[in-house]
Parts: C-alpha cells; structure tokens; sequence
C-alpha cells in the first residue's frame, strides 16, 4: 500500500486529522489519529463516511474548505485558458464544461 496524505486539521490536545490517498487501490479516506491519553488508535473512514457523519466539526469543515478550492482552482486555469483541451466544449474554443452538469 502506497499513501500519501495531507493534514486536515489538529486540535491542541494532539488529536490530528489527514486526507489520505492510496495510490494503488485509487480509495481516499480521512485517517484520525488520536491523541495518546484518549487511546491512541489511528482509524480510517471513506470520505463519503467521513462527510455524512453528523455535526460540523472544524476538520469537517476544513475538508469542505479544501474540495472548494479544486472548484475554484479548476474555474481559475478554465478562464485563463489553462486547462486542458480534454475539459472544455466542444465547438466552444475556450470555454470550459462546468464541474456541474447544464451549468458554465
């Protein structure tokens, strides 16, 4: 297993949160790693999991934070004629398909 992760969010008593990536099975997942004096036991849940769980934590809303910047990023390079030929209309030159379906 190869994964490579980024941290989300860690809280002062040592509790951290990392999105995770596994380059060989293509899954992507939150890993938790808990701080010692509340046990310590790292666990791993599907980002749909991760997402659905109830409350609005802050290394919930860092996730969420974070997939908004792709949207931004990827309508920042389709207006500056950066993204590639693969994700832009048909017959339209430069404009790119939206991220949302029926929508520019």
């Amino acid at each position: 297993m190869s994964v490579q992760s980024r941290e989300l969010y860690h809280r002062a008593n040592g509790d951290r949160w990392w999105l995770a990536n596994d380059s060989v099975s293509g899954q992507v997942f939150v890993r938790h790693e808990p701080n010692l004096a509340s046990g310590g036991r790292i666990s791993e849940k599907d980002i749909g999991a991760f997402l659905s769980r109830a409350g609005q934590g802050p290394e919930k809303q860092e996730l969420l934070r974070l997939i908004g910047t792709l949207v931004s990023e990827r309508h920042a390079r389709c207006n500056s004629g950066r993204l590639p030929h693969r994700h832009r209309r048909p017959g339209q030159g430069n404009a790119c398909m939206s991220v949302f379906a029926g929508k520019n």
